[in-house]
């Protein structure tokens, strides 16, 4: 019985972090594979900031709201029109104080010209900026935290 406490306290921080870090492993190369990718000249058409309500459970129950931005652009390839919403890979859509939501939709104004960069032969895989995202980075620490509290327990 001991044996399977101990296979589970290593195993869920184990699985959990490799699954944190794959995903942030996932953006950080996408960020810099995308570098080369091919460009295309694109129009932001959303860019809102989003209220949303946060309920939080406890002795009192708490709620407060939160923000998120939203920035969708359009860009044509080979003769197609494509929707695209991503900004940095390993970027999440989560709720954030008000300023923080509303510097992200200000960088990209409604209407303004962007340059896309997207897969050459998946262009829905596309984003705005080449670089990680900080949730990518905050995920890609967590894995690996994870992982070596998972191989530390014994």
């Amino acid at each position: 019985m001991d044996e399977i406490v101990v296979w589970l306290l290593k195993g869920v921080p184990l699985v959990v972090g490799g699954v944190f870090l794959f995903q942030g492993l996932r953006a950080l190369i996408r960020s810099f594979i995308c570098r080369r990718w091919p460009k295309a000249e694109g129009e932001v058409v959303v860019s809102q900031v989003s209220e949303i309500r946060l309920t939080g459970a406890g002795e009192i129950i708490h709620t407060a709201n939160g923000y998120v931005p939203q920035v969708e652009y359009h860009f044509s390839w080979k003769g197609q029109t494509l929707r695209g919403s991503c900004i940095a890979f390993g970027q999440k859509k989560v709720a954030t104080p008000y300023p923080r939501a509303k510097a992200q939709v200000d960088a990209y104004r409604l209407g303004a010209k962007v340059t896309v960069l997207h897969h050459p032969r998946n262009p829905t895989l596309a984003a705005l900026k080449p670089e990680a995202s900080g949730p990518s980075l905050i995920s890609l620490a967590a894995g690996f935290a994870l992982i070596c509290l998972g191989a530390l327990i014994s």
